[in-house]
């Protein structure tokens, strides 16, 4: 099990204790979600997120959500090439507060999260050297071994505010989470063996530029034992840090910048039983897809990748 994924079930384990308080704390049970949820990799994607209520409409909480990919490709522009990468994110979301202001049916959040998330990214293959190669005919035609590993981290503070109604037929909110500002470290270590003796190296702490979520959950009330859940996700994320990337003369390391926006939506479709099992905690059965688009600015090109997700869990969200 990655490092990464590790942390998450750590902390999902402090989580999971605390459900039964959480479930009869009043007003906040409708906060609370335990998915422990699996893709068609057999990979565990874990979510949760447990409020606390400090009554008199404050409460605070905490949250995780993790996920994995691995894929395979050959390298553009060289006839003979493979990379493998394997990516790992992992998000723990500190609720600091959140105020509830309740009128009728309607009920309005507004709060500030820390959140941490953590994104894991190795890239290891082949590749063979174009023959001729004018900027350095030594290593024309030389079959090349590399791996790059990257470790970012961002924290960022959300601002957010969301909107819930409550009818007969059916349970609404939508909600969205702006980040003003956000710090950003990576740290890299790059090979390509036999051509270059050392080792990439890079570490950098930098800024980022606004980034935000949007969320619209729907609950459809039916007349069978099971409600039906719909729920949409969208996130924007810039990232812009440095890295050591391979010179033209394919014998030692620049510093190079990479500078994308992460677009991710997801989509889940939930069947909720209406008897809760312990509390307001109701079992819950759904399917996610989601989809990540990430454009490299220094390039012009868009990465695409997508997921499938079976969850099955604990919620209590309206």
């Amino acid at each position: 099990m990655k490092k990464n994924q590790q942390n998450v079930f750590q902390v999902l384990l402090l989580i999971l204790p605390t459900c039964s308080f959480a479930a009869d704390s009043g007003w906040s049970e409708d906060r609370i979600q335990i998915d422990l949820g699996v893709d068609e990799d057999g990979k565990m994607a874990p979510e949760a997120f447990v409020p606390f209520n400090w009554g008199n409409g404050w409460s605070s909480g905490i949250g995780l959500r993790s996920r994995q990919a691995d894929s395979h490709d050959s390298i553009e522009g060289f006839a003979d090439s493979r990379v493998g990468n394997s990516e790992s994110e992992e998000r723990i979301r500190l609720n600091l507060f959140s105020y509830e202001k309740i009128a009728g049916k309607s009920v309005w959040q507004f709060g500030l999260d820390y959140e941490q998330v953590n994104q894991e990214k190795l890239q290891f293959g082949y590749f063979q050297m174009p023959n001729p190669y004018p900027d350095n005919p030594a290593v024309a035609g030389e079959y090349v071994a590399f791996d790059n590993l990257i470790d970012v981290k961002i924290t960022k503070p959300n601002l957010f505010a969301n909107y819930t109604m409550k009818t007969s037929t059916v349970n609404f909110r939508v909600g969205l989470s702006v980040s003003p500002v956000s710090s950003l470290s990576v740290d890299q270590e790059t090979r390509f063996v036999p051509i270059v003796s050392s080792t990439g190296s890079r570490s950098s702490d930098t800024s980022q530029d606004l980034a935000y979520n949007m969320a619209i959950q729907l609950e459809i009330k039916t007349e069978s034992s099971i409600n039906v859940g719909l729920s949409y996700y969208y996130e924007l994320l810039p990232m812009n840090y440095g890295i050591a990337a391979l010179n033209a003369t394919a014998d030692g390391f620049i510093d190079k910048t990479v500078d994308v926006e992460q677009e991710s939506s997801r989509v889940a479709v939930r069947a909720i039983f209406k008897k809760p099992m312990a509390g307001n905690l109701k079992p819950v059965i759904g399917y996610i897809t989601e989809d990540i688009d990430t454009k490299n600015f220094n390039t012009g090109k868009t990465a695409s990748t997508s997921k499938s997700i079976i969850l099955f869990g604990l919620e209590s969200q309206f």
